[in-house]
């Protein structure tokens, strides 16, 4: 069977107008080679979202869920839901895309054997907050990964150490493949600043303080402590987290929180900071991140500081990385008297990102999945 002819069902965890991750740009390219419709849960909660744009002929759109889903006997009956509106549409893709064990507990009663089941796990789900803290759902989130990974024909992870984590987790499985998160060229062409909202100009005219900025999700995985700290002794510097709200930020005259931004501005948001951070806790979620942000953050071409990590590491020539407090206190101290340069030359920066793109990722899945499927048929 040729790809223009395959039809991929492809069911994202998060929704179109969140901040564009993994799963947008995935989609987005996987859709110039596959019949797709592309769906998320409902989202009720606006003041999070964007209005990211759909570029394809293909169909993306939301299904209906019940909000308040933080009870019990909600969660119950969205599960049915989700279950009634899929379980005819499943029976037309000849590829079903998942990007989260939750959707498979929906779904897995009326999943076709005769579907390639693709999973692409881009986070530990068992190592979100709101998940570890609930034995019950950590419970179910384990059975239903491990239910997934075993009918699974293509597993991918967005790192090395994720791989080894399903791995040990669920016994050893050869067949997962690491694809790595990347970049979007198109996206980092530089804007128009009169392009900006209001909120975005005034927070980076500043011409007094140092801009140190930070763009993603802002939740209990940002080490406040820490930048609440390097605050005290540089009277010089400010920061700029710009992402959807996840945990209460703190309260100070030089920390400045604004709503997430299309993504097509970021780099005319990145070219006004004098340094990009990632000041992350390192814990067993974060170990497994391959982080988008930094192939953006290099791509800018910006000195750009992160907590240090297995998979940060990858980066360690195009990224300064702290281990501690000392150490990124001497980083921000170079940032505040504006000794601190880019790590590499702008030239050489976007040699290196010039080779981590999305396009170039799903040119490499394209080919798992045409493996796969000659498999299949051969099986046959």
């Amino acid at each position: 069977m040729s790809n223009d002819r395959l039809k991929m069902l492809y069911l994202m965890h998060v929704p179109w107008g969140w901040i564009k991750q993994r799963p947008h740009f995935l989609a987005e390219h996987l859709s110039r080679y596959y019949r797709m419709t592309v769906l998320w849960r409902k989202a009720y909660r606006k003041n999070r979202l964007i209005g990211n744009a759909v570029t394809s002929s293909n169909q993306f759109r939301s299904i209906f869920v019940l909000p308040f889903e933080r009870f019990i006997i909600i969660e119950r009956l969205n599960r049915l839901i989700i279950k009634k509106q899929i379980s005819q549409l499943l029976t037309s893709y000849d590829i079903v895309w998942i990007t989260h064990p939750r959707w498979y507990e929906s779904i897995k009663d009326v999943l076709p054997e005769k579907c390639i089941l693709i999973y692409d796990c881009m986070d530990d789900a068992l190592e979100f907050p709101h998940i570890k803290s609930n034995e019950n759902l950590v419970r179910r989130m384990y059975i239903a990964e491990k239910d997934m990974i075993a009918r699974c024909h293509i597993v991918l992870t967005s790192s090395d150490n994720l791989k080894f984590k399903l791995q040990d987790r669920y016994g050893h499985r050869h067949d997962i493949y690491v694809i790595n998160n990347a970049i979007e060229l198109s996206d980092m062409l530089p804007a128009r600043d009169e392009d900006l909202p209001q909120v975005y100009k005034h927070a980076l005219d500043n011409s007094i303080l140092k801009k140190i900025v930070y763009i993603g999700t802002i939740d209990e995985w940002i080490d406040f402590e820490l930048i609440i700290n390097s605050l005290r002794d540089r009277e010089n510097i400010m920061y700029i987290f710009i992402g959807p709200l996840g945990r209460p930020m703190p309260v100070h005259e030089r920390i400045t929180h604004i709503p997430p931004v299309d993504h097509r501005l970021v780099y005319s948001i990145m070219n006004h900071a004098d340094a990009l951070i990632m000041p992350f806790v390192v814990n067993e979620l974060i170990r497994s991140v391959n982080p988008v942000k930094l192939y953006e953050y290099i791509h800018s071409c910006k000195p750009v500081i992160s907590v240090a990590s297995d998979e940060v590491e990858k980066f360690g020539d195009y990224v300064y990385t702290y281990h501690d407090r000392a150490e990124f206190n001497r980083l921000l101290t170079r940032v505040a008297n504006g000794t601190l340069s880019a790590k590499r030359s702008c030239e050489e920066s976007r040699s290196y990102i010039a080779h981590h793109t999305w396009d170039a990722r799903v040119g490499v899945i394209k080919e798992i999945i045409e493996e796969r499927i000659t498999a299949e048929a051969i099986d046959v």
